[in-house]
């Protein structure tokens, strides 16, 4: 009789298990089901904040989503139009001055930061860095050149990833005006920018 029973409750643990699994893998179906028709969704609004913002925004693949980006598409929506109507901060340098003496100098470092704000509280900053020579001439220090252009996420939230740089040397040599053009990516969606930020030269060839 003992043999019996435990023999039962066996069984009874295994249907247990199975009829757990069961109900894991149907959840799991419903989920994907209701993603899926989210993402239809997304991509109308997507559509929708592009043409209402003029700025150009791309939905990420579905399976680039992370956890917390699937929203109801109420709350896609106001997120992202958020995203897309981000107010641009540009912050001064943070790097020390570096005064130089007369005659030419190369790999004077500086570096800004660029912050978008959004919504109450969200924001990434982008930190753009680059390396200038200048030149003593009539008296003072002049910018001759720029190079090693990188910008990279110093804090906050998203991505962001560099395809492009560039300078234009302004006010005869006093000002570097430097770029970078990458992708910031939010809450499944991204969209391209161009950063410009101006460098100054002080006459003892401090870059600021």
């Amino acid at each position: 009789m003992q043999k019996f029973a435990r023999k039962m409750m066996a069984v009874i643990c295994m249907l247990s298990l199975s009829m757990g699994l069961f109900g894991m893998t149907v959840c799991a179906a419903e989920e994907d089901q209701q993603r899926a028709v989210y993402y239809e969704e997304y991509k109308k609004i997507v559509e929708k904040i592009s043409s209402d913002t003029g700025v150009e925004l791309t939905l990420l693949p579905a399976e680039e989503f992370a956890e917390e980006d699937w929203r109801t598409p109420e709350e896609f929506e106001r997120v992202i139009r958020e995203f897309a109507t981000a107010e641009i901060v540009i912050e001064d340098s943070d790097d020390d001055i570096m005064d130089l003496l007369s005659g030419a100098r190369s790999a004077v470092l500086a570096s800004k930061n660029v912050s978008f704000v959004w919504g109450s509280s969200v924001n990434t900053t982008i930190k753009i860095k680059a390396s200038f020579s200048t030149q003593y001439s009539s008296g003072r220090q002049y910018i001759s050149g720029v190079s090693s252009i990188s910008s990279s996420k110093a804090s906050g939230n998203g991505t962001w990833k560099q395809f492009g740089s560039d300078y234009v040397i302004l006010d005869a040599g006093r000002t570097a005006q430097v770029s970078a053009s990458g992708t910031i990516t939010y809450a499944g969606a991204s969209t391209n920018k161009l950063l410009t930020v101006e460098f100054y030269c002080s006459a003892t060839g401090g870059i600021s």
